[in-house]
């Protein structure tokens, strides 16, 4: 024999002995449940050693003997629990009972439940939802909604609610929540109010009622009461960004920013005609330089907006690195041709920008959200440089777009587009996110 295979013999023997051990010290625990007459326990720690040997010494006679005591002493202390009226615990021994029965089947040992034991847990599962809904009813007439909800929402998700009861105790849930959202309305937290009455909406939507009309009505209601106007005021280039951006890629950002859709989530947030608020800076003879405040309050009060967002692109790079330089043959046109080479390149293109931004409120006065957003955008191309007129070169279309200015043109704007998206997204992302905390 080997010493690999000594070594493999002895590893099997040590993991037989262990399991060996660990099933022994599982009948052993199965044993003094038994002896000290817990027979709930022991039948499930007979489960457990079967399940880890089938045939071991007498556990399955053993499972046998104590599941069949378990299963009666259960039945019976779900009896004393339903004439107390605690009918959740009733049905957690009868679930408890279930567990066994399956268990035993699972290592080859039948156990019997009570003819009527499907029967008996669905009274006691109708029971307990109805004892939750009179709970329920009792905690809404003393005011207390949180409590009702917490009950309900309980019951629902815990048990599999018989068909019986469970348009009663959906409507029933959706009340409390339709309650809770005009609670939240009359508080002036509309967006919570609107929160709550989709929950109430999801949970009657199947029913296609009154009720669901209503919740849906009162979704509609909080909304159109919530929302929020936001004008869009475009951003200002710095003095570092008209160096080295050019007016393209500015218009290109604050197009992004008023007319773009990523970044816009809530629907508390209404962007106001984008259009409209540049007639009207225009007017007042903004975009020269970053707005005051007087600018802000005068601005967003002609166009009837909440919130005013503006501000300025602050920051501008453009950064090209040559990843690899090739001479390639190619022969000038005509008859009198002649040989000569071209500079074929790779080169990463890379360009960032970064703009500063401001909210402010029509009501408090204040700028309410103020912060920085940067952006880049990445392209790797493949250009051709010449030192005489590259027209001269017989070509073919591909090398002929590697010297086209229109090309380069064209990858240069798709950078330009690329940034704007990203500056423009970030930007009304953290703008919603911030105004729809603020509206509640």
């Amino acid at each position: 024999m080997t010493k690999i295979s000594r070594l493999v013999s002895i590893l099997l023997l040590a993991c037989l002995v262990t399991g060996c051990v660990s099933t022994k010290k599982r009948y052993e625990r199965a044993m003094a449940h038994e002896q000290a007459d817990e027979i709930v326990q022991a039948a499930e720690a007979y489960i457990e050693v079967l399940r880890s040997d089938r045939g071991y010494e007498d556990a399955a006679g053993r499972l046998h003997a104590t599941g069949s005591r378990a299963l009666a002493f259960l039945w019976d202390t779900a009896a004393d629990l339903e004439s107390t009226g605690a009918f959740e615990l009733a049905i957690t021994e009868l679930d408890r009972m279930a567990s066994i029965h399956d268990g035993a089947g699972d290592v080859g040992v039948q156990l019997d439940l009570p003819s009527d034991f499907a029967d008996r847990r669905l009274f006691y599962l109708e029971a307990a939802v109805d004892t939750a809904m009179r709970t329920a009813d009792d905690a809404a007439a003393a005011g207390n909604l949180e409590e009702a909800l917490s009950v309900l929402s309980r019951i629902r998700t815990r048990y599999d609610v018989p068909e019986s009861r469970q348009s009663a105790l959906d409507h029933q849930l959706g009340s409390v929540l339709m309650n809770l959202a005009r609670a939240d309305m009359d508080l002036g937290r509309f967006k919570s109010g609107y929160d709550t009455a989709l929950r109430a909406l999801e949970i009657l939507d199947p029913y296609d009622d009154e009720f669901e009309e209503g919740a849906r009505a009162l979704a509609a209601e909080a909304l159109e009461q919530g929302i929020r106007g936001l004008a869009l005021v475009p951003f200002v280039p710095s003095d570092v960004w008209r160096r080295a951006a050019s007016d393209d890629l500015t218009s290109d950002v604050n197009d992004a920013i008023a007319f773009g859709e990523m970044g816009r989530q809530s629907e508390f947030i209404a962007i106001l005609d984008p259009g409209q608020t540049r007639r009207v800076a225009r007017a007042m003879g903004l975009g020269g330089n970053p707005l005051r405040r007087a600018d802000f309050r005068e601005l967003g009060e002609q166009v009837g907006a909440d919130y005013v967002l503006g501000g300025e692109l602050t920051g501008f790079t453009r950064n090209e690195r040559v990843r690899r330089n090739r001479t390639r043959d190619a022969r000038t046109r005509g008859r009198g041709g002649v040989d000569t080479t071209y500079t074929w390149q790779q080169i990463d293109i890379t360009i960032e920008g970064t703009l500063a931004y401001r909210v402010y409120d029509l009501v408090t006065g204040d700028f309410v959200l103020e912060g920085s957003i940067e952006g880049d955008a990445r392209e790797r191309v493949e250009r051709g440089t010449y030192p005489g007129n590259w027209q001269s070169l017989d070509l073919t279309g591909s090398e002929q777009a590697l010297f086209d200015p229109e090309e380069w043109a064209r990858q240069e704007r798709v950078l330009a587009i690329q940034l704007s998206d990203q500056l423009a997204e970030r930007l009304m992302r953290r703008v919603d996110d911030g105004l729809v905390r603020l509206i509640d």
